[in-house]
């Protein structure tokens, strides 16, 4: 219970920007009859995202999500600092299959996560491809066979960016949260040695007083 108190703290104080969020250009083509250029890329869907600048150290949620149709969406991304030139490079994909109690919600998206982000001024390349699910029984093989068949169409995908920043006071109060309990250990075990301490002194008998006459407390004589 406290590990869920404390993530949800966290992420109330989590600040959120939404940097790309727009449709993907899918190639005309399956990935599997289009040329590919040397670097592995499309060359016919490689695209460039809008300019952002990143103010302060942070993370980047990058999520591809596509139609319901069958089959494989995927998108090469690389995350460029236009200043130094450093690139990031990552990847995401997603396929759908429509079988008896598949997620299909689930399977409509992918995300990725981008930690320790640096300030600067960024831009993300990214080149999509899709494939389709082939799932052609013997007739309707016989049947495209008599004559000309339709070249597939490819799914509308979308991909969607977003910075993610930590407040300090969220991450100060998770602190002291998962010290919270060590704290009150702590005091409890204080409390009760000094309870116990107190108990022992109370209990323990004391010693009868000899005075100078030399009487005992009860009125005897030494020998």
């Amino acid at each position: 219970m406290l590990l869920v108190t404390v993530a949800w703290f966290v992420e109330l104080g989590r600040e959120t920007r939404v940097l790309v969020d727009g449709p993907l250009a899918l190639p005309s083509m399956p990935a599997s009859q289009v040329r590919l250029s040397e670097g592995g890329l499309i060359d016919n869907a490689v695209m460039l995202t809008p300019a952002f600048s990143i103010e302060a150290p942070t993370t980047l949620t990058m999520t591809l999500r596509r139609d319901a149709s069958e089959g494989w969406v995927g998108v090469d991304l690389a995350l460029i600092e236009e200043t130094t030139g450093e690139i990031r490079q990552l990847g995401l994909g997603t396929e759908v299959r429509r079988t008896v109690g598949a997620d299909l919600e689930a399977q409509r998206e992918s995300s990725v996560l981008v930690d320790r982000v640096a300030p600067g001024r960024y831009v993300v390349r990214v080149a999509p491809g899709w494939e389709p699910l082939a799932r052609l029984t013997t007739a309707e093989a016989s049947d495209q066979d008599r004559g000309p068949s339709l070249a597939p169409s490819p799914p509308a995908a979308s991909l969607r960016i977003v910075e993610g920043r930590r407040s300090h006071w969220s991450l100060a109060f998770a602190a002291l949260m998962l010290l919270l309990p060590a704290l009150v250990m702590s005091i409890r075990s204080a409390l009760s040695k000094r309870a116990a301490s107190a108990a022992t002194k109370t209990s323990a008998p004391t010693a009868p007083q000899t005075d100078q006459s030399g009487e005992t407390g009860d009125g005897t004589l030494d020998s």
